[in-house]
């Protein structure tokens, strides 16, 4: 025993000679760096220049960090006279919808040492493998946590402000939004290829929304919860271990990348953290997200962008990166230009209207160092779902020295009625790419995932879902590890542009081996024919090697109503009585006779698909969906 204790210290002790190596490397670097900024003609005078910003830029942030720490660790009297900077005091000094949450921070103190545990095994169990797979697209697999030397700190997250809704909210469900400040002395170990890298210093600033739904009528009364982030929290922190002496811009970017993507996949609109209470309350309730409409974002050009390829040649490599909470579009890049013109559009559901905002962020390409920020731009989502359309308007950047941005902003509300997603489909204007509907689609489990030639193997799965013949990339669930049996409990929502053509893919994919385990294809205009358009929780055979292959899922579907027209103002919507007969009214007003003799012909045209369909339904009874869509086609 007393050998083994001995090994153990002398493992925790390095090697002296190692440690010498090591300093003498970085020295050498740090000199060859140098040599190089000489060689190719570069002043000595901006290596100064440089390493006094930067110092001046840790002083700034280490400040920053003092103070917000500060505000954690004391109480709220002794905050305030303690002369912090206005973004440290809490939210209810300035809002007075706010209240003050002292009681809740005393709960928080006492429960942050029993937090630890629970932290660790979601690193370990759930962040690990996602993280590690987002890096094998950098080459810097693989990735692994210091199992030693991940510690939670002794600073817990402080509520600075409280508000509870009692309006405009269902009377079946509590919301309530937090203000949270979480200065953390938390130290994370990890290695990336073998490299020892660490962050600490993590500080956290944002406002979370906790929702209890549904009131029950029995104990605990509340049959869930739900915590999320309308918008993404700020977040900073301190990069150690071999990047930070060695100051790799790279592997900085990329870890801030990382951090941001799983936090927003993690528990940032419409990904939410859910915790049931009542086993008979289903999981889709709390899991699945909602929506209330999309967002379409028309991106048309921007002017008097900083030049930053140098020296007032008046360029720069702009693209535009624009998010809503969790879903994120990038435009294509312009080069050489800084009036750059771009002329797309992007669309975002969106399921909380109040609180949520778009966000435009301008970056200038560069393929040697990290791309440069341009300016940023915001706009409330309720605004435009108020005035349902704002044509060619004009942002300003701002954090930046010059620049705006143009865009039209459209709101598409979501509707339940299934005669006006079936007329907007059969009126579709080949010129109006509007969306016309939205998929939500939840996926509780998978079964029967066994590879028959080697029973004993246990695949990693994850499911993938896209919208064939859409250009929307295709969106996956979190990995499930070793089981051929893989509880997903999760939801996505898909944009669907032609819901009669358009069809779900569905794709098991083997995580270890990279390899489609099976899949299913489901007609979108099969579920829009389902009462109230939802085909409820069952299981779906998936096609592939492994015969037994199911998986269980339930997927609805919700109408649009585009901005341009509501679904009475269509011309072909007018011919079109309230028994589906041909009216034989026509307000030669607002119709001309060449639009009333196109729609006149189209709905005769429909008509007689309808009557041909329910022939052939006579004749040779049921079939599935595919041999009707066919037929139809």
């Amino acid at each position: 025993m007393e050998e083994d204790k001995s090994v153990t210290l002398q493992s925790t002790v390095e090697n002296p000679v190692v440690s010498l190596a090591k300093r003498f490397s970085l020295k050498t670097l740090s000199w060859i760096g140098v040599y190089l900024l000489g060689y190719f003609g570069f002043s000595i005078a901006w290596v100064v220049v440089l390493s006094v910003l930067r110092d001046q830029c840790k002083k700034e942030k280490r400040k920053k960090l003092a103070a917000a720490r500060e505000a954690v660790l004391a109480n709220e009297q002794a905050m305030i006279e303690g002369r912090l900077g206005l973004e440290d005091l809490p939210s209810w000094v300035f809002f007075p919808d706010k209240e003050r949450a002292e009681w809740v921070n005393n709960i928080l103190k006492q429960l942050w040492p029993f937090a630890n545990g629970y932290v660790r095994h979601t690193l370990f169990h759930d962040v690990e493998p996602v993280v590690d797979s987002a890096l094998k697209a950098y080459k810097l697999s693989p990735f692994r946590f210091d199992r030693e030397k991940v510690l939670l700190g002794q600073i817990p997250p402080r509520i600075t402000g409280i508000k509870v809704y009692d309006e405009n909210t269902s009377r079946r469900e509590i919301i309530m939004d937090l203000d949270i400040v979480f200065a953390s002395d938390l130290e994370v170990a990890f290695r990336v290829r073998g490299i020892p890298a660490s962050i600490s210093n993590f500080a956290l600033r944002g406002m979370a929304r906790i929702v209890l739904k549904p009131l029950i009528n029995q104990i605990p009364l509340i049959g869930g919860v739900q915590v999320y982030f309308l918008k993404a929290p700020e977040i900073d922190y301190t990069l150690g271990g071999a990047a930070g002496p060695l100051e790799i811009p790279g592997l900085s970017r990329i870890v801030e990348r990382i951090i941001i993507e799983q936090v927003k996949s993690f528990m940032v609109l419409p990904n939410k953290l859910t915790m049931p209470l009542v086993d008979s309350i289903p999981k889709k309730v709390l899991k699945c997200p909602d929506s209330a409409g999309v967002l379409r974002v028309h991106l048309i050009r921007a002017t008097d962008l900083v030049d930053k390829d140098g020296f007032g040649s008046g360029k720069s490599d702009p693209y535009v990166t624009m998010s809503v909470g969790a879903y994120t579009h990038t435009t294509p890049t312009k080069m050489d230009t800084c009036n750059p013109s771009w002329d797309l559009a992007y669309d975002f559901p969106i399921e909380v209207v109040h609180g949520q905002e778009l966000v435009m962020e301008i970056y200038d390409k560069d393929d040697r160092k990290d791309d440069e920020f341009l300016g940023r731009a915001k706009f409330q989502t309720d605004i435009v779902a108020e005035k349902s359309l704002i044509e060619d308007h004009w942002l300003d950047l701002v954090d930046t020295e010059s620049g705006k941005v143009q865009v039209t902003l459209s709101w598409l509300p979501v509707s339940m009625d299934i005669s006006s997603l079936k007329k907007a489909e059969w009126n579709a204007d080949p010129n109006n790419d509007f969306p016309k509907a939205l998929i939500h689609l939840y996926i509780d489990s998978c079964s029967g995932l066994v590879n028959e030639s080697d029973p004993s193997y246990k695949p990693s799965p994850m499911v993938m879902v896209s919208i064939r013949s859409a250009d929307e990339k295709s969106q996956q669930s979190w990995p499930q590890y070793a089981t051929t049996d893989p509880v997903i409990e999760q939801g996505f929502v898909m944009v669907v542009r032609a819901p009669y053509t358009d069809e779900i893919r569905i794709n098991v994919v083997d995580t270890n081996k990279n390899k489609v385990i099976g899949g299913c294809n489901i007609s979108i205009w099969s579920v829009i024919e389902q009462p109230g358009m939802e085909s409820s929780l069952q299981p779906w055979i998936l096609e592939g090697p492994r015969s037994e292959a199911k998986i269980t899922m339930s997927v609805s579907v919700r109408g649009l109503q585009s901005p341009l027209q509501s679904p009475l103002s269509s011309p072909c919507m007018e011919l079109t009585g309230a028994e589906g007969e041909l009216s034989d009214e026509t307000n030669d007003e607002k119709v001309e006779q060449t639009d009333h003799t196109r729609c006149i012909h189209e709905v005769k045209k429909r008509r007689k698909h309808e009557k041909l369909s329910q022939l052939w339904d006579n004749l040779i009874g049921p079939k599935s969906r595919e041999i009707s869509t066919s037929f139809h086609g």
